[in-house]
């Protein structure tokens, strides 16, 4: 959760409401996501193809699926 609004400015109300609902984990959990596409991508990408659509993925650990 970025502390900046988005012009760039200080803007702390958000991340200060928002806190306590995201945890470490969820954070993590995030992070992997994205390297996971960012990776999927890359190799789709290396293999001559191009991703035109939404790649949906499943958190083993929470279930959630994230379209």
């Amino acid at each position: 959760m970025d502390k900046r609004n988005i012009e760039g400015y200080a803007d702390l109300t958000p991340y200060e409401a928002l806190r306590p609902k995201i945890s470490q984990a969820d954070i993590d959990d995030a992070r992997r996501m994205d390297k996971a596409i960012k990776s999927a991508k890359r190799t789709l990408s290396i293999a001559g193809f191009e991703v035109i659509g939404r790649i949906a993925l499943k958190n083993r650990r929470t279930g959630k699926i994230h379209e």
